[in-house]
């Protein structure tokens, strides 16, 4: 895999290109997880884009040479199922949804199986335009989305439509995931559109886009008197540390202008 990472001043843009053929190896999941843990790191990054650097590919699917060898190691007794736990793809993908930073998939070419895990670990995803094929063709080869696919997918678009796609194996084009959800945007250009989201949330208070992320993903985790006491929590505890907070409070109250109407940036 050959990953690079583009500063654009507090946006950090990560393009990868899985070989051959838009493939992902467990050795390009390392090298990617290893990648992201030194952007998601970093103090100065408040943004994050990622995306495949070859024409036409995000990320084709995982290994399957990789799956069918961890097969035989199951049944041999070399590896034991809850080593699945700690799989370093499922680490690279929690640590995305973990991270409070938010994350954006430009998903700009083929993005199935293991690919389309990683872009549902992200905040927003866009796709670009020409995009043919976004999904989970697993069952097609009599497996399943073991990756994130089943349990993200379901929570983001609901049962209903998660199944029919997990069931049937069924891949999608641009604009019918932008139709159920899967995406948020459609563009010429995915990178481009995904980088000027990017800009615009590097440009907000961090602890503000933290507590998004915490909150909005683990909406579910609990009671809902539980959920909505912690968002309770979550804003006293903005309000009492963000001077940018107040700040914006102060310009837009001062301005006369309604919320609807303040800047996007």
């Amino acid at each position: 895999m050959s990953v690079t990472v583009s500063c654009k001043g507090a946006v950090r843009l990560v393009a990868f290109g899985a070989a051959p053929h838009g493939i992902l190896t467990s050795r390009d999941v390392r090298e990617l997880a290893a990648t992201m843990s030194d952007v998601l790191g970093d103090e100065a990054a408040r943004a994050v884009v990622i995306a495949g650097s070859d024409t036409g590919l995000f990320i084709r699917h995982y290994d399957l040479a990789s799956i069918r060898k961890a097969a035989d190691a199951l049944r041999s007794g070399g590896i034991e199922p809850d080593s699945f736990l700690e799989a370093d793809f499922a680490r690279l993908t929690d640590a995305i949804a973990a991270s409070p930073i938010p994350v954006i998939a430009a998903i700009n070419g083929i993005c199935m199986g293991g690919g389309f895990e990683l872009a549902l670990a992200c905040d927003i995803r866009v796709a670009q335009h020409d995009v043919a094929h976004i999904g989970l063709p697993e069952i097609r080869i009599d497996i399943f989305p073991g990756g994130g696919g089943t349990i993200r997918l379901a929570r983001l678009i609901g049962e209903g439509p998660a199944l029919d796609i997990a069931l049937r194996g069924r891949t999608l084009d641009a604009r019918r995931a932008l139709e159920l959800g899967i995406v948020s945007e459609v563009s010429d250009d995915a990178v481009g559109s995904a980088l000027e989201i990017a800009e615009s949330l590097a440009s907000r208070e961090p602890l503000a886009l933290a507590a998004i992320k915490r909150l909005v993903r683990s909406a579910s985790d609990g009671p809902l008197a539980e959920r909505l006491a912690a968002e309770r929590l979550e804003f006293a505890e903005l309000l009492a540390r963000s001077d940018t907070a107040l700040a914006s409070m102060d310009a837009l109250l001062a301005s006369g202008v309604m919320l609807e109407d303040a800047p996007s940036r």
